[in-house]
C-alpha cells in the first residue's frame, strides 16, 4: 500500500523581538518560510510550493505578515525617545537663539528627565556646537507610538523655553509652528498649547504607546 500526500514544513530564517499584535506587547519571533511538500510515507520529497514568508510569536503561536516588524518594540521605542527630545530641544534652543540661563536650565533638565540622567547645562552647550538638527528625520514614522500627552509635553516644553524671556518674536513663532507639524499636530492643536505654555500650564513627561 503507498502512502502518499502533502504537508506544509516551516523553514526558521531568522528570531529576534518584536511588537506582538496579539500579546499587545514585546515577544520573542521566529521569521519562517512556508512550504508545500509532497509527502511518500510522510516524508517530504518534492518541494510544490512557495507559500511565503510570516513571522510567528513564540509566545502565542500566531503568523502575521513581515509588516509586523516594521512596528518598533517599546524597548527601541525607549532607546530612541530620548535622543528624539535631545535633537528637538536642542535644535530649539539653538534656532531661536535661547540665551537666558532659565531657559537653558529647562532644556537641559528636560532632556535629562526623558531618560538621559546626567544631562545638564555643559551637555547642552556641547551639543548646540555639534549636534545636527534633523528633526523630521529623527521623528520620523516614530512620532506615531508616541501618545498624545506626550507629544503635548515636548511642544509644551519647546513652547515654554522659547517664551520664557518675552520676546516672542514671528521667527520663534514659525519654530514652532515647524515642531507641531513634525509631532503631527494641527495648527489649532499647536495654538492651544501655546496657550498652555504661556500660561504655566505643563505636561507629564512624555510616554509610549
Amino acid at each position: 500500500m503507498l502512502i502518499w500526500g502533502w504537508t506544509v514544513l516551516y523553514k526558521v530564517l531568522a528570531t529576534g523581538s518584536f511588537h506582538c499584535p496579539q500579546c499587545g506587547c514585546d515577544r520573542s519571533y521566529r521569521s519562517v518560510r512556508a512550504r508545500r511538500w509532497f509527502t511518500f510515507f510522510f516524508i517530504p520529497v518534492i518541494l510544490l510550493q512557495t507559500l511565503g514568508d510570516y513571522v510567528q510569536c513564540d509566545t502565542c503561536g500566531s503568523y502575521f505578515d513581515e509588516i509586523v516588524l516594521t512596528v518598533p518594540t517599546r524597548e527601541q521605542l525607549h532607546q530612541w525617545l530620548p535622543q528624539a527630545v535631545r535633537v528637538m530641544l536642542v535644535t530649539v534652543v539653538r534656532d531661536a537663539a535661547v540665551a537666558d540661563p532659565a531657559a537653558r536650565e529647562e532644556a537641559a533638565t528636560a532632556i535629562a528627565d526623558a531618560g538621559l540622567p546626567g544631562y545638564n547645562r555643559r551637555h547642552l552647550d556641547v551639543d548646540l556646537a555639534t549636534l545636527p538638527g534633523d528633526v523630521a528625520s529623527m521623528f520620523g514614522e516614530w512620532v506615531e507610538y508616541l501618545g498624545l500627552e506626550g507629544r503635548e509635553y515636548l511642544l509644551t516644553t519647546a513652547a515654554t523655553i522659547v517664551t520664557r524671556d518675552g520676546h516672542f518674536s514671528e521667527q520663534r513663532r514659525r519654530l514652532i509652528d515647524y515642531m507641531g507639524a513634525v509631532l503631527r499636530m494641527s495648527p489649532m492643536h499647536v495654538v492651544g498649547v501655546l496657550r498652555m505654555a504661556g500660561s504655566g500650564v505643563r505636561h507629564p513627561n512624555p510616554d509610549v504607546r
